[in-house]
């Protein structure tokens, strides 16, 4: 398996992580009764493209988070410390992985990015 497309897709996958450390805190609303979480499992299986219909139902801005509703579970670990250094570093790791795959799987990643939609398609958007 080449090297530059398994650490390009991995990083594709911290992406949905990231989603959730920004939207999980500022996506409450009370002036929205839409909740960000479906929104944010679909980012999973679809990327960005599956939060547009939740920006378009969103009205900014959120309420401010009182001490108690920060220390529940899912915004406590999404706004960690650990978790944002725990993505940089994988991200960091995934980037030199492909950097160093050397020369041949960069050419052969370069092929299948010209020869296969699949791949431009992931790679580009």
């Amino acid at each position: 398996m080449n090297p530059v497309l398994v650490s390009l897709w991995y990083i594709m996958g911290l992406w949905p992580l990231v989603y959730c450390m920004l939207l999980l805190p500022t996506g409450r609303s009370s002036k929205n009764k839409v909740p960000v979480w479906p929104f944010l499992v679909m980012s999973f299986f679809g990327g960005a493209y599956a939060l547009i219909p939740y920006f378009v139902l969103w009205r900014p801005p959120p309420p401010v988070a009182d001490k108690e509703e920060t220390e529940r579970w899912p915004l406590k670990i999404l706004e960690s410390k650990i978790t944002a250094v725990t993505l940089i570093l994988g991200g960091v790791v995934l980037t030199i992985n492909a950097g160093l795959a050397g020369e041949g799987a960069w050419k052969e990643f370069f092929q299948y990015f010209r020869e296969s939609k699949f791949v431009d398609t992931c790679y580009l958007y």
